[in-house]
């Protein structure tokens, strides 16, 4: 672009990359039973009540929901399965950014107090969480901030719920062993030539309904404190692997 411009604001979306569009669409077709072209809009992950779901409705006003937990091709993405090797090595999540802000989910965060005649009290609700990295996006911010609830936290507790902001997934504590697993490079090399039906029947058809149940027990609090672990030693781990590249 020539350098900055007063009339351009950027925002980064902490990501770990995308699967191709043709899964995303065998999948549509799948779980729905119908074209494309009989869809009229689609919300995936949205939060329905205390789940997550996927969403599509079709054109006749009808509407298919499913378990986000149970969704291949959410399982398929968090797995990494469908993940390209360069979004893997991608460090571009990884402070300093060049965006204006960054702007995602706020996972764990510890409740919001306000004080009121009655002492101090919780605010109730889903928060975002918003990074602040230039002069231009606290000028922003500090104009729409009086229409907005807003709580400053540390730069810490927004980070342990994203690990893509801790190091590139193929040498991070969790994601590596998804990464490099035989499972995702059978699944790639799989692809090429395999139907949507067929990658479903062979990688996904086992459920990890286990895993999901055993997580949905974790408080929250509990979960914070094991994520905050988890930061903690993934930044020793960065410090270490620093000192043995030079």
């Amino acid at each position: 672009l020539g350098g900055d411009n007063k009339n351009l604001f950027t925002v980064q979306f902490p990501c770990i990359g995308m699967p191709p569009v043709w899964f995303h669409q065998e999948y549509l077709k799948d779980l729905t039973g119908c074209e494309l072209s009989d869809i009229s809009d689609y919300f995936g992950e949205i939060l329905h009540g205390q789940k997550r779901i996927m969403k599509v409705v079709l054109k006749d006003g009808t509407s298919v929901i499913e378990d986000a937990s149970r969704s291949v091709y959410t399982k398929a993405w968090n797995s990494f399965c469908t993940i390209s090797d360069a979004c893997c090595q991608c460090a571009d999540n990884i402070a300093p950014v060049c965006a204006d802000w960054t702007w995602g989910n706020f996972w764990y965060m510890r409740p919001v107090k306000q004080k009121g005649q009655n002492g101090h009290s919780t605010i109730p609700g889903k928060y975002s969480m918003l990074l602040v990295h230039s002069t231009k996006g606290e000028q922003i911010l500090r104009k729409i901030s009086p229409r907005m609830s807003v709580s400053e936290k540390s730069y810490m507790e927004a980070c342990v719920g994203h690990l893509m902001f801790q190091a590139p997934s193929f040498r991070h504590l969790i994601y590596r062993k998804f990464v490099k697993s035989e499972r995702r490079k059978n699944f790639q090399k799989a692809w090429t030539s395999g139907s949507f039906s067929a990658l479903k029947e062979q990688f996904f058809v086992l459920s990890d309904e286990s895993s999901f149940r055993i997580a949905s027990r974790i408080s929250v609090g509990v979960k914070r404190y094991i994520w905050n672990a988890i930061f903690i030693i993934q930044k020793m781990m960065n410090f270490v692997y620093a000192i043995f590249r030079k």
